[in-house]
């Protein structure tokens, strides 16, 4: 039975790269698990081996309708089995066709928890993965971050842009924030408060922000709102932001410090 099994999953064209891979001895200690449980009764090592199955399935992106198509191909040829060792015997075949229909059953009810929980797992982990490339915060000199953001931006972006451009001041002191938005193709009006916030935000943290590729249809998002543009220092392009920036590190590097300066109006006269 089992080999004519194996034949038919190989005829799953998403399954058949995985029995090509197969390990035979992991195969035959599932066999063997699969048999205590049936005729000893030692179901707890089954599980376990089901739910590891189950989540290697997930992690290989196989779809679980393919596992209730395997389930659904054993139970055939389970049922099979059945009928000719108690074609004779009415009760014992009842008996039997209960019990490998409640093992299929509960097998079929592991794998989905198991299979759903970890293709939980792994979508979120996708998710937070995407929503880190999708706004990086970029070190291109000591002093400068530049932020390209590129694609749609709801609240839970600009939170997280908020939050992971304002950590990367503090943590890189960064004195310049190019935040370049020539990717990204409209804004909700309600989140341009939001964004004029995150500038606002690196402002008190003591640098700069020059944002560039500031469309037409951006402005007018931000001026429907009635946004604070006074915290807005805008230019037409990452080039000129880069230009932009450059001259703000120059003129900081130039300029005496605070102390320094009261050090030399505080000095009395030669």
């Amino acid at each position: 039975m089992g080999d004519r099994i194996r034949t038919a999953a190989r005829a799953i064209p998403s399954l058949a790269p995985v029995l090509r891979t197969a390990d035979p001895e992991r195969d035959a200690e599932s066999r063997r698990l699969i048999e205590r449980a049936l005729t000893q009764d030692e179901w707890d090592a089954y599980w376990s081996d089901v739910r590891t199955q189950a989540a290697g399935y997930a992690m290989a992106d196989i779809p679980f309708s393919v596992w209730v198509e395997v389930i659904a191909m054993l139970r055939t040829e389970a049922s099979a089995v059945v009928e000719r060792a108690y074609g004779g015997d009415d009760a014992r075949r009842a008996g039997a066709r209960t019990a490998l229909d409640r093992w299929l059953d509960g097998a079929l009810g592991v794998f989905g928890d198991v299979f759903t929980s970890t293709m939980g797992d792994v979508i979120h982990r996708q998710q937070e993965a995407i929503r880190e490339l999708s706004t990086p915060v970029l070190q291109v000199r000591p002093q400068l971050l530049i932020v390209p953001v590129v694609g749609a931006l709801d609240a839970a972006r600009l939170t997280q842009m908020e939050t992971e451009v304002l950590a990367a001041v503090r943590r890189r002191r960064a004195r310049v924030v190019v935040l370049d938005v020539t990717g990204v193709p409209a804004l909700e009006p309600q989140m341009a408060e939001r964004l004029v916030r995150t500038v606002v935000g690196v402002r008190l943290m003591g640098a700069e922000v020059i944002v560039s590729g500031l469309s037409a249809a951006l402005a007018q998002a931000l001026v429907s709102e009635g946004a604070d543009l006074a915290a807005l220092r805008s230019v037409g392009d990452l080039q000129s932001g880069i230009e932009a920036a450059e001259a703000l590190l120059r003129d900081h590097r130039s300029a005496p410090s605070s102390s320094s300066s009261a050090r030399l109006r505080s000095a009395p006269p030669p």
